[in-house]
């Protein structure tokens, strides 16, 4: 396939900014063992296996040096997710975020399909996740 991915158009001149989401790792306070899960965490998150990840599961790695790899700047599907990320805001964790997607990706898929035009379908969902978080404080 013939695929390129770019960051997404800027709206009124403004960068559009998207959800971004990263894993993280936590050290309980029962741990029985603190400096040997720090020590783990620190290799998990450093440049050597975050880039070793990359290159196996083509996951994009969450640190900013090595967004200017040349194995990720010089990817084209890669780089242009990892140029939106950097306009992106942190996704909430939050509950509602639950009844978000499916209507979104309803609007995708309605789009795609030509059976509404964007702003119609993303009015239906914006309308539908209103209507559900309403439902869930309930």
């Amino acid at each position: 396939m013939d695929l390129g991915v770019a960051p997404l158009p800027k709206v009124d001149g403004k960068p559009a900014r998207t959800f971004v989401g990263v894993k993280g790792w936590y050290l309980s306070a029962y741990s029985k063992h603190p400096r040997y899960a720090t020590d783990l965490m620190k290799f998990l998150t450093s440049r050597e296996a975050l880039k070793s990840r990359f290159l196996e599961t083509g996951e994009i790695p969450p640190r900013k040096d090595l967004l200017n790899d040349p194995m990720i700047k010089n990817n084209p599907l890669i780089n242009g997710f990892a140029e939106q990320a950097k306009t992106g805001v942190p996704m909430p964790s939050i509950p509602e975020m639950g009844v978000v997607w499916e209507p979104v990706n309803n609007a995708h898929t309605f789009v795609a399909e030509g059976k509404q035009t964007p702003k119609q379908a993303l009015d239906d969902a914006v309308r539908l996740i209103k209507e559900n978080i309403k439902t869930m404080k309930q």
